[in-house]
């Protein structure tokens, strides 16, 4: 009976540990766009002082898994991937990047988004994917402009391994509800809203995106010929407030 007794405590630890490893990763997250003649480039830093390894996975906007691999990189080194080159392209293939990591190690990602080869914009990703707290919403905002010739595209994405529901409100310059949406999306998957579609434009179609979600999310926006820029596009990856659910 004793014997049996250790053999069951046994087993049950190969059952639970792989859950507590789990839970003490850290997610890093980003979007990337391999599409038409786009292409996406990550560096990965360790900000700390010793060896971290880290598993770098991406999806396509449908959440399957296209590629994936670990690397590890010693204290103060970068390493980088031109996603194109790793994958090719394809008209599916955009959507969110995740590095996985340690809880215990500090990274950073810089994302640089390419357009016919030439690269159009930058953007640094210094904090994780916050981790989850139960009964909770997030609240999640970034900006869109939708005058002139400025016209802006949503992606709602989902770095965790379960499904979320996302609500997306567009306000418009006085603060006005101009479109909602309620979206559900399985793990990894990434929706596209292409707003000079869903609201059109006007002097008055600018203003504020506000995004409440089920768990922690990334957002990110793509400008498109704003500031003299033919494309930029920045990630969000942190909440600006939560409530109980």
């Amino acid at each position: 009976m004793y014997l049996k007794r250790i053999l069951l405590l046994v087993a049950l630890s190969f059952i639970v540990l792989p859950v507590s490893t789990n839970a003490a990763l850290k997610t890093y997250a980003c979007y990337y766009d391999l599409s038409r003649d786009q292409d996406t480039e990550i560096t990965i830093m360790n900000l700390g002082t010793g060896t971290a390894s880290y598993t770098l996975r991406v999806f396509d906007q449908s959440g399957d898994q296209i590629y994936v691999t670990n690397r590890m990189l010693s204290a103060g080194e970068s390493d980088f991937f031109r996603l194109g080159q790793e994958i090719g392209h394809g008209p599916y293939y955009w959507g969110v990047v995740i590095i996985e990591t340690q809880e215990d190690n500090f990274l950073s990602l810089a994302a640089e988004y390419y357009m016919d080869q030439e690269i159009v914009s930058i953007d640094n990703i210094i904090e994780h994917v916050p981790f989850r707290s139960s009964g909770r919403d997030y609240w999640y905002c970034i900006y869109h402009v939708n005058v002139g010739v400025s016209s802006t595209g949503l992606i709602v994405m989902n770095p965790w391994w379960e499904p979320t529901t996302v609500t997306v409100y567009v306000r418009d310059e006085s603060g006005d509800v101009i479109y909602q949406d309620r979206i559900t999306l399985s793990d990894h998957e990434a929706d596209y809203l292409d707003l000079e579609d869903l609201i059109g434009q006007s002097p008055y179609t600018w203003g504020l995106i506000d995004i409440k979600a089920d768990i922690p999310i990334v957002l990110a926006c793509e400008y498109y010929y704003r500031g003299g820029s033919a494309l930029e596009i920045d990630n969000v990856v942190d909440f600006y407030a939560w409530q109980e659910d």
